[in-house]
């Protein structure tokens, strides 16, 4: 069995394949327990990405999380097989990838962390299935709303690949100039430079760039809400651009909450940030203003 990516990466039938689907210039996103390959420039409305999964592998942060999905309007995947050494082709595997899902109205997540955990077996509303390697595609997000919420877990001892094919909701983009119209100099290039960072990093930014984060937090929430409002609309490559731009305004609105939640209430009814999120920051936040339970700390990796 292979003990990293790279030695599956180098088998040429994997290359091959990558290529076809992602084309030459692609690159490699690591998450904490998958890899995700895409096309460096992707269409706007749908995408094709393959995922690499290690033995016991899961796309979400963590076994029991599941990551929300507000930017496909449906996706698909394929279990393309195993990578196995001395096989110069996907071998078959059955019952190898397990889906944990909940759909789009499942609730709220728990006060520290961004996604709904799951307990099999126990919690209710999640849908469970195992599916083989060579099946036909199968969908995790449908239009309905089903599988919002989604991790897929490799169960096997082998190395998974995975196809994803996804179709996008129109997405309005970021756009930040307007934010900064009134914005003093030095508080734009704290934002700018959180905006790259959430760009370049994604939900990593909270390790890479804490000085960053920190700034941000302390500056004015007049200023920074309707820039890192802006920020959820930022293009998912895998990264979870978006949910760090809402955990950011989880850590402003924890210090701020009534001006939080005064500016999520406007920015929604207007339509300035995505109803998701703002149903989520609200039930969030005046879950945390209720509470007892007041942690500091919120865990988003």
């Amino acid at each position: 069995m292979y003990r990293n990516i790279k030695g599956v990466l180098e088998k040429s039938f994997v290359k091959e394949y990558i290529q076809r689907v992602c084309g030459k210039d692609n690159e490699l996103i690591e998450r904490p327990a998958a890899f995700f390959i895409r096309r460096r420039k992707e269409d706007t409305t749908a995408v094709k990405r393959v995922i690499v999964l290690p033995p016991k592998g899961f796309t979400a942060n963590t076994m029991n999380q599941t990551n929300s999905h507000d930017e496909a309007l449906r996706a698909t995947i394929q279990i393309k097989g195993a990578v196995r050494e001395g096989k110069q082709g996907f071998s078959i595997v059955k019952n190898c990838l397990l889906v944990a899902a909940f759909n789009a109205k499942s609730g709220v997540s728990d006060l520290n962390v961004p996604y709904l955990t799951f307990d099999i077996g126990k919690t209710p509303n999640l849908f469970t299935a195992f599916h083989s390697a060579g099946t036909p595609p199968f969908a995790v997000v449908k239009e309905n709303g089903f599988g919002f919420y989604h991790n897929l877990i490799n169960v096997s001892d082998d190395w998974l690949v995975v196809e994803l094919n996804k179709r996008l909701r129109t997405q309005k983009g970021v756009e930040l100039e307007s934010v900064f119209k009134n914005t003093t100099h030095t508080d734009t290039e704290i934002l700018k430079r959180l905006y790259e960072g959430i760009v370049a990093y994604g939900d990593e930014v909270f390790s890479k760039l804490p000085e960053i984060v920190e700034q941000v937090a302390q500056l004015a929430p007049e200023t920074s809400l309707p820039a890192l409002g802006e920020m959820l609309y930022a293009y998912d490559t895998g990264r979870h651009e978006a949910c760090s731009a809402f955990a950011m305004i989880l850590k402003v609105g924890k210090l701020h909450p009534k001006v939080t939640l005064e500016y999520i209430k406007e920015a929604a009814e207007s339509g300035a940030i995505p109803k998701y999120y703002a149903q989520q920051l609200t039930d969030k936040l005046n879950h945390w203003k209720n509470s007892s339970e007041n942690t500091d700390n919120l865990n988003f990796g």
